[in-house]
């Protein structure tokens, strides 16, 4: 986890979150108030991708695994 709000650089009240984006699953540090607010940082397509293979990698997986993951879950909420 960072040390800040990845939106708005709080230091207080701060957890992590996983986020559905475009081009697929990131986690973030956000603060209480920005979560509820669901107010996500602005992204460019670069962070973005560095952001899903981080993610990917902490949660010990490639992105063909994230991505079959991803399709299973989006059919089950048809």
């Amino acid at each position: 986890m960072a040390g800040e709000c990845d939106s708005c650089s709080s230091s207080e009240e701060l957890r992590v979150w996983e986020a559905d984006t475009q081009i697929g699953v990131i986690c973030m540090t956000l603060c209480e108030r920005c979560a509820d607010r669901e107010e996500m940082p602005r992204l460019g397509w670069g962070d973005a991708a560095r952001m899903v293979l981080e993610h990917c990698e902490h949660r010990g997986i490639d992105l063909d695994e994230a991505a079959r993951l991803r399709e299973t879950e989006e059919e089950s909420w048809r």
